[in-house]
């Protein structure tokens, strides 16, 4: 048992969505996860002012305690998620195993890509439809073969140092985010069919690489994410959309008992309405792609659970924060 003291307060009425979501009730700060009351109809609750994670490690626990042991958990989710937009592409090539590999140095355990198929039907990292941004060639993806698209230079474009960078394929991104340690979040394009096929082969490489349960898939392709859980029940789901109603409960629908499912929102679109009404349906919210430093707290505040960025240290933000 921690030994750590906090502030009970007594609530006389039912908490509000908000409330609900920041006050909650524990006994033991070891067990991640026991227990003995509810955050509701006049229990006492322990005042934590929104506590959240980033890779385990509690902040923001007001009125006492520490960071040690993890004193609480969200009802929604405990972890703040920063998550490297296209890798560490802000010095590295986007979407390529060198950006990643600088991601995880940088101190992201999350990092978001974009798949894209060759016409031999390889699924590789690619963001837009054509290589004529990313590379020393152009042309369409999907009208040419994987052993085409690796003659071109994909690194050059943004730095004599990178020259000779290969597009990676979906296969050998997976393998590297196995052995770093980074949980992939995978998008898939708007304007990309996802084919049982497709989805077969990208469900069937997620296990070859050991990653079963530990992907997320994220578009603002409805069908695209259905197709996914067909074929891969255990992957996190995000659906690219506002936070209302319809969105809402098109999400839910993605549950398969087995997977965890959020809303990805333009984070402009997002406020504290919103995400209550989102937690009221215990449907966590995340944001993209925020590279404002000072927008941070004032979001991580409403409960957000992932940030999406280009250039951001959320961890270094919000102990500066706190003055930690």
């Amino acid at each position: 048992m921690a030994t750590d003291t906090l502030i009970a307060k007594k609530w006389n009425d039912k908490l509000t969505a908000l409330q609900k979501y920041r006050y909650v009730l524990v006994a033991s700060i070891r067990d991640r996860g026991n227990y003995w009351g509810e955050s509701n109809q006049g229990r006492i609750s322990l005042d934590i002012g929104a506590p959240y994670a980033i890779d385990g490690v509690i902040y923001d626990i007001k009125n006492g305690g520490s960071s040690d042991g993890g004193v609480a958990q969200n009802r929604l989710d405990d972890t703040v998620k920063a998550i490297a937009h296209r890798g560490y592409s802000i010095e590295a090539p986007e979407n390529t195993l060198l950006a990643y590999t600088l991601a995880k140095k940088k101190g992201y355990s999350y990092a978001e890509t974009d798949i894209n198929f060759t016409s031999d039907e390889i699924p590789i990292l690619l963001h837009d439809d054509t290589i004529n941004r990313t590379s020393n060639g152009t042309g369409n993806i999907t009208q040419m073969t994987f052993s085409q698209a690796r003659q071109y230079d994909f690194g050059a474009w943004k730095g004599s140092q990178y020259a000779g960078t290969k597009i990676p394929s979906y296969e050998e991104f997976l393998s590297l985010c196995h052995r770093i340690g980074m949980h992939p979040y995978i998008e898939l394009k708007q304007g990309m069919p996802i084919t049982v096929a497709r989805a077969t082969k990208l469900a069937e490489m997620v296990r070859h690489a050991g990653l079963k349960g530990k992907v997320t898939y994220i578009s603002f392709n409805y069908d695209a994410l259905v197709m996914i859980k067909s074929y891969d029940p255990y992957a996190r789901l995000g659906y690219l959309a506002d936070v209302t109603p319809d969105m809402i409960d098109k999400t839910n629908l993605l549950k398969t008992g087995t997977n965890q499912v959020f809303i990805d929102s333009q984070y402009s679109s997002v406020n504290k309405d919103r995400c209550n009404y989102a937690f009221d349906q215990e449907i966590p919210v995340e944001i993209w792609t925020m590279n404002d430093q000072n927008l941070v707290k004032q979001y991580v505040d409403l409960a957000v659970s992932g940030v999406t960025t280009d250039t951001l240290n959320i961890r270094k933000i919000l102990n500066a924060a706190e003055g930690i």
